[in-house]
């Protein structure tokens, strides 16, 4: 899921936009990681939220470089 919202300048003649995201994530068979002191930890949901900013398409030029949208998140893993 996500939401965005144009931001009041211009860019290249391009309206920037800012936005913000969720991503929720289900293992069924559980994603299993071992630590290096051995013990063992199982993984069956993820959960990231985020943050961008950028144009929809397509992006304008900034000198010779198309800009692209730029992501801000953290994952979340409860278990």
């Amino acid at each position: 899921m996500d939401a965005r919202y144009p931001l009041w300048f211009l860019i290249g003649g391009k309206t920037p936009d800012a936005g913000i995201y969720f991503q929720p994530g289900y293992y069924s068979e559980g994603l299993e990681f071992t630590s290096v002191t051995g013990k063992k930890d199982v993984l069956h949901w993820q959960f990231e939220l985020g943050a961008t900013l950028g144009f929809r398409q397509p992006a304008p030029k900034i000198w010779f470089v198309r800009a692209t949208r730029l992501p801000a998140y953290s994952p979340e893993s409860p278990g």
